[in-house]
């Protein structure tokens, strides 16, 4: 019998006989190995192991970039995928019947295209790459078209849109290293233009993102730090630098709720941090990657952190009374893993590796869709 079926049974058998009491599972809807484990345990335990452990099962491989995928990223409703790479495209990627097939390849850069990022409207597509220049495209009718060229003399490593949309944050460096972060805030034309430039960093920025609650921009650098801009009045002023990881930082991300932050590093560690009274402190050191750590997300619901390493394997965490603990590691791949992310509902998580984009399905879904209802 399939792992998923043997999930199932047990899953339905917790919601067919769970009630106010502590039932049990009966040990006779059991499988023979897991009968002994399973038969004294609590109903909403078993529940709670089987959302925690099984969660994930590969659903489709998307195969057209012709040099590695460096980074990935679902639209705000989920109805496109995009990613991009050293081959200097970007493919867009459109669901369709619980596939993603490919929709449309933009050709415009002439180096590495190191960044993505949707804005939170739906309406614009940013892509940074090392040919100078960060590019904005619009969504005309589920086709995206070019609508402005940022050109620098400086290489891009990564863009994000604010979450009302009206800022662009882009990183740079120079051959020197020298690195600034630069916003560029919507005119009334729909364009993009430079208000502030952010000088902080020692080295070269590898990510940026803002908080959803909108008070802060973050920053990761390979100076083994990272920065918090505080936003107030449209400007941002940098308040804290928070030091603790020992080599480059290359990934950071934000929870849903704006109440942790998460970072990754090529110490092969995550650490979390957490606002008090303002000020970030860090809670937790997640150790369980043998290698570089390149990214790292949060589920839409907050409970689960993805991140994915140059030891080829993506590792799931879940959080449990403000701590994380591994649950799930997926393998098998052959190359290192450069970028994860899960979609806005929750239904899929992707990952690239070489030039293979992973799809796997949260199967805790479609299991929860299967309950009774009363």
């Amino acid at each position: 019998m399939k792992l998923k079926a043997i999930i199932t049974v047990f899953f339905m058998s917790a919601l067919v006989y769970a009630s106010e009491e502590a039932a049990l599972v009966p040990a006779k809807q059991s499988t023979k190995n897991c009968a002994r484990l399973y038969a004294y345990i609590p109903i909403h335990d078993v529940q709670q192991i089987i959302l925690a452990y099984l969660t994930w099962e590969e659903a489709q491989r998307l195969d057209s970039h012709d040099a590695h995928i460096l980074s990935i990223q679902f639209s705000p409703d989920g109805k496109y995928l995009a990613s991009c790479g050293r081959d200097k495209t970007i493919k867009i990627w459109l669901e369709n019947n619980n596939q993603f097939e490919l929709s449309q390849a933009l050709e415009e850069h002439k180096h590495n295209v190191t960044s993505i990022a949707f804005s939170p409207d739906k309406k614009y597509l940013a892509s940074a790459s090392w040919d100078g220049s960060v590019k904005i495209w619009q969504n005309n009718n589920n086709k995206f078209a070019l609508l402005q060229i940022i050109e620098e003399d400086n290489n891009m490593n990564s863009v994000a849109f604010s979450p009302d949309s009206k800022y662009l944050a882009s990183a740079h460096f120079d051959l020197t290293r020298h690195s600034t972060i630069k916003i560029w805030q919507k005119n009334n034309n729909n364009k993009f233009d430079l208000v502030q430039t952010l000088i902080g960093h020692q080295d070269v920025i590898n990510a940026v993102a803002f908080s959803l609650d909108q008070k802060y921009l973050i920053s990761g650098s390979c100076d083994k730090t990272i920065k918090i801009w505080h936003r107030k009045n449209d400007q941002f002023e940098l308040v804290q630098t928070l030091e603790g990881h020992n080599y480059t930082v290359y990934s950071v991300a934000f929870s849903p709720d704006s109440t942790y932050l998460a970072s990754g590093s090529s110490d092969n560690t995550i650490k979390i941090w957490r606002p008090n009274n303002n000020i970030f402190i860090l809670l937790q050191t997640l150790e369980g990657h043998t290698d570089s750590v390149y990214s790292v997300a949060y589920s839409p619901d907050g409970k689960f952190i993805a991140s994915c390493s140059k030891d080829k394997t993506v590792k799931i965490w879940k959080k449990n009374n403000n701590q994380f603990d591994l649950v799930n590691t997926l393998d098998g791949n052959k190359n290192a893993i450069f970028s994860v992310e899960f979609s806005p509902d929750g239904k899929y998580m992707a990952y690239c590796s070489a030039t293979t984009i992973k799809i796997w399905k949260n199967q805790a879904i479609e299991l929860m869709s299967l309950e009774p209802k009363t």
